[in-house]
């Protein structure tokens, strides 16, 4: 498993902030690796809701299908799970208050499948680029 972690702090209120980043719909506004995203089910961040998302990795276009697991709004808490014939990604969205806006800890754990789970430890630091430039667009756009 190859995980990518920050913790980001923004002006925007907690709730509001958890509300953006669980909407999937919204990754293409702030994260450069995401080229679409269409809902599929639901009507913004809630359990259930599935997205397809795609991505650019390698220079291709990759779908991504993703289901929101856990959306718990007391909390603060977004789990949205995806999944290729070849990946599992599960991102995990806490959003807590802080005297001057909110906190984001994003975690992301990606599972390759089948055989390319020995390319794992290869591949980890092209993951942790593309973390950083997602982690600094939601800097840009939510700081």
């Amino acid at each position: 498993m190859i995980r990518v972690e920050a913790r980001v702090p923004i002006r925007e209120e907690a709730a509001r902030a958890l509300e953006y980043l669980a909407d999937f719909r919204n990754l293409p506004r702030w994260d450069p690796g995401i080229v679409e995203v269409k809902q599929l089910e639901g009507d913004g961040p809630s359990e259930g809701a599935r997205y397809r998302v795609v991505a650019r990795f390698l220079g291709r276009r990759v779908p991504m299908g993703y289901r929101t697991m856990r959306f718990d709004r007391g909390a603060g808490v977004a789990e949205i799970r995806g999944e290729t014939p070849t990946l599992i990604a599960i991102d995990r969205i806490t959003v807590r208050a802080t005297e001057g806006g909110a906190e984001v800890h994003w975690q992301a754990d990606f599972t390759m499948k089948g055989p390319l789970r020995l390319a794992e430890p290869a591949m980890k630091p092209l993951f942790d680029r593309l973390g950083r430039k997602a982690m600094d667009g939601m800097r840009a756009k939510l700081g």
